[in-house]
């Protein structure tokens, strides 16, 4: 299936609206990195998750769950596109095409460091808790470890 064939509920009435979502195991392994409480801290990753999976997510929106931003109370997609941010590229080029705006280039602007696999961080523990934290993200978008 491809981001552009999800879809639950009714169309946004925006007249185009697109949001690109990350793989939810992916994406936790930024947000430590991009959080205060990362590798330089002391703090490690399974500690980074075991403490999410404890408190909550909060205010941090940078770990909250992107099926709250992307979906309204009624469970109705707020979005027209839906992309990936692996295939971030050819997902904003189907929306400018879409908008007929023709080839454009997407800008790379406050590229983190480079850094080991995402699946390099996990053992069993915390990969079975992002499946809990994040499942609605996880089955609504068929994302895989």
């Amino acid at each position: 299936m491809s981001p552009a064939d999800i879809s639950t509920g009714r169309r946004s009435t925006a007249t185009s609206s697109s949001a690109s979502f990350a793989n939810p195991w992916d994406r936790l392994v930024s947000s430590y990195h991009f959080s205060r409480n990362g590798e330089k801290s002391g703090v490690s990753f399974r500690r980074f998750v075991k403490r999410i999976h404890a408190q909550g997510f909060g205010e941090e929106r940078a770990v909250t769950p992107q099926a709250k931003f992307l979906f309204d109370e009624r469970r109705y997609r707020l979005v027209n596109f839906v992309g990936r941010f692996e295939n971030l590229d050819e997902d904003f080029a189907k929306v400018c095409d879409k908008l007929g705006l023709g080839p454009q280039s997407l800008p790379h602007e406050n590229a983190a460091r480079a850094r080991r696999p995402y699946r390099d961080y996990y053992n069993a523990q915390t990969r079975a808790l992002v499946e809990t934290l994040y499942r609605e993200d996880i089955e609504r978008f068929g994302f895989t470890f």
